[in-house]
């Protein structure tokens, strides 16, 4: 069997897990490119940048070293990847996962800036006909 998360090219899709060694908590995520997206996370933790505050704050406390990464299952990257990626969040209802909605927004709260900022990013705009 390949160790997937040891080899030279991570370029494959797949739903994956990072899980803390200490508390056992965990994150679930799909990519398109694995090898991008795990080197994305550790960069944005890293810098204390990360979208997901509890894990970033886990990672604070704790370390970087903390953490390691599953292949919970490789897969094409279609729609259906979200509905995956759902599948599991489910399953394993993890804690480190702000939103609970696999691809959605749903559940996040904006500041008034941020909401001031995306509309005057799509101010002028023109909207498709569909």
């Amino acid at each position: 069997m390949i160790d997937l998360l040891n080899t030279r090219k991570q370029n494959f899709s797949c739903i994956y897990k990072i899980v803390s060694k200490i508390k056992g908590w965990c994150y679930i995520g799909s990519a398109k490119h694995f090898g991008i997206r795990r080197r994305n996370h550790l960069f944005q933790l890293k810098r204390k940048k990360h979208h997901s505050i509890i894990l970033q704050n886990h990672i604070n406390k704790y370390g970087i070293d903390d953490l390691y990464f599953e292949i919970l299952e490789i897969i094409y990257y279609t729609k259906e990847a979200i509905v995956k990626e759902q599948y599991y969040i489910d399953l394993f209802t993890p804690e480190f996962n702000v939103l609970k909605i696999a691809a959605s927004c749903i559940g996040q709260k904006r500041t008034i800036e941020a909401r001031r900022n995306m509309r005057n990013a799509q101010l002028g705009k023109k909207q498709s006909r569909e």
